[in-house]
């Protein structure tokens, strides 16, 4: 640390770890996450990095699957107008490894998520407001679906009619985000469940009162909660001021495509003829 970078509040980006981390700056504990999403960004009081060398010691702890930092996420630390970046090879080993936990019938297993389980989040987070009277909703949801985009688009439909149900407030909006892109690249034509689940998710249009927030740029190959929620807030508020609040002639959507058609044309040029597909 040259010594313009000490004596003030320090910043440090770590990106994104999987899945819990404990950040320990000179021996002392100095920020913690419990799971994997959030993007590690941890404030330093002045004095706490010192000139010349300082040492950072990340405790990952691992559930499932690789774990580790996530690449192409900032890693630096900064202070005032000036950072370091952090990139590169670091120094690990591995702690202790635990074997996974052994259920009645010898599967193996982690802890109970209740909010995974059948009405968790609805008897948690539904039923309690079902009381009050609302404008819309806003829907943000189907990363755990990809691997079902068929039963996807029946179990969407029926939310928005059950929903509405429960409300008895008549066809309320329902305005929804369409998933944005999310993991590496493929070089080779490929299927993808991601693109499927997002056709079952335009296919929603199609019921009464409901608008769509298009977030296919928004989103980032190696986080499946993107950090550009302010683009996604903005595509949602243009849709509720329109369904909810009747707000004339805004322009809340883009293009929806409709149809296509396919015209072949020939023309004879001396003793050449060329032909067009046109789509």
């Amino acid at each position: 640390m040259p010594v313009s970078m000490t004596g003030k509040p320090d910043k440090l980006f770590l990106g994104r770890i999987v899945d819990a981390d404990n950040v320990y700056v000179n021996g002392v504990l100095s920020g913690s996450i419990t799971y994997q999403y959030p993007p590690r960004r941890y404030n330093f009081p002045a004095g706490l990095l010192k000139p010349g060398k300082n040492l950072i010691v990340v405790r990952v702890t691992n559930n499932t699957g690789k774990g580790g930092f996530v690449p192409d996420k900032p890693y630096f630390l900064v202070a005032g107008a000036d950072s370091i970046d952090l990139r590169g090879d670091w120094l690990y080993k591995v702690g202790q490894v635990f074997m996974p936990v052994v259920t009645g019938s010898g599967m193996g297993s982690s802890t109970v998520s209740m909010q995974n389980e059948p009405t968790g989040l609805y008897n948690t987070m539904i039923a309690p407001l079902i009381n009050y009277r609302i404008k819309g909703i806003l829907w943000y949801q189907g990363e755990a679906n990809t691997n079902r985009p068929t039963e996807y688009q029946q179990l969407l439909f029926a939310l928005i009619n059950d929903w509405r149900n429960k409300w008895q407030q008549g066809p309320i909006p329902f305005i929804f985000v369409q998933l944005p892109n999310f993991m590496e690249e493929q070089y080779l034509p490929s299927e993808s469940k991601w693109a499927e689940l997002r056709a079952a998710q335009l296919k929603s249009l199609s019921v009464t009162n409901t608008a769509m927030a298009v977030t296919i740029d928004a989103g980032e190959w190696n986080d499946i909660h993107p950090l550009e929620k302010k683009v996604v807030g903005e595509r949602l508020a243009l849709a509720a001021r329109k369904l909810a609040y009747e707000a004339g002639k805004i322009v809340y959507s883009g293009p929806i495509y409709r149809s296509s058609v396919r015209v072949l044309m020939t023309t004879f040029y001396n003793s050449w003829i060329i032909r067009y597909l046109y789509i």
